[in-house]
């Protein structure tokens, strides 16, 4: 398969997934609304004929509740998500791909259109990355014959779960001349609010 899309999830346990939400909604409900998340991820990736889904899953997760989806599940590997995300690229690239592209599972917003033309846009560009609006990014992809470039892309500079991720990946591509095509900003999913401006939306 000339195209692969990794998917970073967790299984929607309590206490382990969106505990900014679970601290105002309570970790019950918080893990519900990050299944619901999840739910309409899995189902808008579903697109054999154009890419390969593989789920990359946090090492304390519950592989039992992905059995039913018919996946690739593969256990994330690293101690931050830079490190994650550097070892899956390679760990995909041994399948031969032209195109990688990782998402998360919390950015509602994002469509298996969304995701095809991402795919089509690594025909032209190297490297491509979808913004959010708090300053991280729901979607990055990289043409394989610029794999070599991964691990500068992601490494140990990169403040995670700060407002400054976009502008740090961006700067560093900059940095090392490397193209990035840069999507039209998403909203994902980290508070209350998020949850509930989503559920507003016509």
């Amino acid at each position: 398969m000339s195209n692969i899309l990794l998917v970073f999830a967790k299984s929607p346990e309590p206490g382990k997934v969106k505990t900014r939400i679970g601290m105002t909604v309570g970790m019950e409900k918080a893990a519900k609304i990050y299944s619901e998340l999840l739910e309409k991820t899995l189902q808008e990736i579903k697109n054999k004929s154009f890419w390969k889904n593989i789920i990359y899953i946090t090492p304390d997760s519950n592989t039992e509740y992905f059995a039913h989806y018919n996946i690739d599940i593969k256990i994330q590997q690293g101690n931050e998500l830079g490190s994650k995300l550097i070892n899956s690229f390679n760990e995909a690239n041994l399948l031969n791909p032209e195109k990688i592209i990782v998402i998360g599972s919390d950015c509602p917003e994002l469509t298996n259109i969304d995701i095809k033309k991402a795919f089509c846009a690594l025909e032209s560009s190297p490297a491509i990355i979808g913004p959010t609006f708090d300053g991280g990014f729901y979607l990055f992809g990289l043409n394989t014959k610029y794999i070599d470039k991964i691990k500068e892309i992601f490494n140990t500079e990169i403040k995670w779960s700060t407002d400054i991720v976009f502008e740090q990946i961006k700067n560093i591509c900059d940095k090392i001349n490397l193209p990035l095509y840069i999507l039209d900003k998403k909203n994902d999913i980290d508070t209350e609010n998020d949850w509930v401006s989503y559920l507003q939306k016509p």
